[in-house]
């Protein structure tokens, strides 16, 4: 079960991680659309600020998903799955 559970974690944070980057990648053309056609320096801001946070958070996605990878050491996968076998051999 424990195994199972790691897996199924796995490929939470996997679907996790696709949904915020096409949620930032949204962000980004939004922007990008309303700053080419208000041309206000609010607009080239919040696209400055939107691509920042696409380009920070597809920087650190290998890693978010990289710390449930059961097959992975020293994550929160293979310490679940640790803690689950000591419990059942008690």
């Amino acid at each position: 079960i424990a195994a199972a559970d790691a897996d199924y974690a796995y490929e939470i944070a996997q679907a996790d991680a696709a949904h915020i980057s096409g949620e930032r990648a949204a962000n980004v053309a939004a922007w990008s659309s309303l700053s080419t056609d208000l041309g206000t320096p609010y607009a080239q801001f919040k696209l400055d600020e939107a691509q920042a946070q696409a380009d920070t958070w597809d920087a650190i996605s290998a890693q978010y998903i990289a710390q449930y990878n059961p097959a992975g050491t020293e994550n929160f996968a293979t310490a679940n799955l640790t803690a689950s076998s000591s419990r059942d051999q008690a």
